[in-house]
């Protein structure tokens, strides 16, 4: 992280370029929520975020795919394409 607080993170999630994605999570369950921000957020694996959540890792990796879907359903009601790993580092058009 670059410094900011928990605060200023939040707030720029709520109206930056990120809002979208945001309240796209805003919709999901609490446990979708947690697994997405421990894997995504935080950084860990699959298995550590199972570890951390008291669930096996067999069963994370099943609830992390469910959650990514219910995600990227989020997502485009929201209008914007869920990010995939071929575009999420590529520049946008000028």
């Amino acid at each position: 992280m670059d410094g900011l607080s928990d605060e200023a993170l939040l707030a720029s999630l709520r109206t930056g370029p990120d809002r979208q994605v945001y309240e796209a999570m805003q919709a999901l369950s609490e446990s979708d929520r947690q697994l997405l921000e421990l894997i995504a957020v935080d950084g860990l694996s699959p298995s550590a975020a199972a570890a951390t959540l008291g669930i096996s890792a067999i069963a994370a990796r099943v609830r992390l795919v469910r959650a990514r879907g219910r995600l990227q359903a989020a997502m485009r009601l929201t209008g914007r394409p869920f990010p995939n790993r071929h575009t999420v580092n590529e520049e946008a058009p000028a």
